[in-house]
C-alpha cells in the first residue's frame, strides 16, 4: 500500500495537464466540465492527500477477487474479460463528447483525467456531478449580500471509486465495481453456479430456497462468485463409499433422502454458509487442525 500511495501522490506531481468529464455511465457518453487547470490541480491534490492520509493508508491492495472485504483496494487488469468491454467505452468517452446535452441530470458520475505525458490516469467517482438550481431559491452570501443561484453548479466530492492506469483498475469500494459492470457480471456467475450446486446434486432440490433465501440477503447474490471448480467436482463425487471421508475432510454434513442419495445439509444456515465459504476458499483449517473462516479467499497454489 506505501507504494499505491506514493505512486499516487507523484502522479499528481507530474501531471502536465488536468480534464474533468461529466460522464452518463448507462450510455457511457460524456461532456466536458469546463474547469480551469488550476482549479482540478487544486482539487486533485487536496483530494489525493485527504484520501491517501484518512482512508488509503488504513487500507489493503490485493488482486481480484482475492481481496474482496472493504478494508482492501482490489486490482484487476483493464483487459481482464469481466470488465474489458465496459472500460474500452469508458476511456473512449473524451474522444466522443457531447456538446450541446441540456439534460444534465443523466450524468450520473464524473472522471478526472491527468496527463503526464508519457501516461493516462482516470479516476472515476460515481456521483451526479451537475446540480440545477433553477427552479429553486437558492442564495449564496456575495460581499455581505445574498445573491440567488441562477444556473448549474458542480460538485467534486472528496472520493474516487475506482482509479484506472497502466492497464490496471483500482477498485476502491462498490461503487468502483458497479461502473467497471463487474458486480453484475459476478452476480451472473453467482447464480449460475448456484445452478450448478443443485445440477451437480452438491445440495437437493428440496433445499434449494435456502440457498436462495440466502443469496437474496443484501451483500450476497455475489457469493458463489469464484468458486473452486476442482473443490466442487470432489464435493459432487459423493458415494456411501466416500461420503465419511470428504465429510470430515471439508467438515460439512452430509444427509440422505428418501431415495438413498446423499447431498450436503444446508438446513442449517451455519452450514450453508461454511459451504459456500469452502467452495469460495474462505474456509480453511488452521494449524492446531480447527476449520476458520477469512474475510477474502486465501491464495490457492
Amino acid at each position: 500500500m506505501d507504494n499505491f500511495i506514493s505512486n499516487l501522490k507523484k502522479t499528481i506531481q507530474k501531471a502536465q495537464r488536468f480534464s474533468c468529464f461529466a460522464i452518463d455511465l448507462n450510455k457511457k457518453v460524456g461532456m466536458k466540465i469546463q474547469l480551469s487547470q488550476i482549479q482540478l490541480k487544486d482539487y486533485m491534490e487536496k483530494t489525493v492527500h485527504y484520501l491517501c492520509k484518512e482512508k488509503y493508508s488504513k487500507m489493503q491492495i490485493g488482486e481480484f477477487p482475492s481481496a474482496s472485504p472493504k478494508e482492501f483496494i482490489e486490482i484487476i487488469k483493464c483487459d481482464d474479460e469481466l470488465i474489458k468491454e465496459n472500460v474500452n467505452s469508458i476511456l473512449m468517452i473524451p474522444s466522443n463528447v457531447e456538446t450541446n446535452e441540456l439534460n444534465i441530470d443523466k450524468y450520473n458520475a464524473y472522471m478526472i483525467i491527468l496527463d503526464t505525458g508519457d501516461k493516462k490516469y482516470n479516476f472515476i467517482t460515481k456521483i451526479k456531478p451537475f446540480f440545477n438550481y433553477k427552479k429553486k431559491f437558492l442564495y449564496f452570501l456575495s460581499n455581505e449580500d445574498y445573491k440567488i443561484i441562477q444556473d448549474k453548479l458542480i460538485k467534486l466530492i472528496m472520493n474516487f471509486d475506482c482509479i484506472i492506469s497502466n492497464n490496471k483498475c483500482y477498485i476502491i469500494n462498490t461503487n468502483g465495481k458497479k461502473i467497471l459492470g463487474l458486480e453484475d457480471a459476478t452476480i451472473k456467475e453467482s447464480i449460475e453456479n448456484s445452478q450448478k450446486l443443485l445440477d451437480k446434486h452438491i445440495i437437493p432440490l428440496t433445499q434449494k430456497h435456502y440457498l436462495e433465501k440466502y443469496m437474496n440477503n443484501s451483500g450476497k447474490m455475489s457469493c458463489l462468485y469464484g468458486i473452486d471448480l476442482k473443490i466442487m467436482e470432489e464435493l459432487s463425487s459423493i458415494t456411501k463409499d466416500n461420503h465419511e471421508e470428504i465429510a470430515q475432510k471439508y467438515r460439512l454434513p452430509i444427509m440422505e433422502d428418501e431415495c438413498g442419495n446423499l447431498y450436503f445439509d444446508i438446513s442449517n444456515k451455519a452450514d450453508l454458509e461454511n459451504l459456500v465459504n469452502t467452495l469460495t476458499h474462505k474456509r480453511c483449517k488452521d494449524f492446531d487442525d480447527n476449520t476458520v473462516t477469512i474475510k477474502a479467499p486465501y491464495i490457492k497454489d
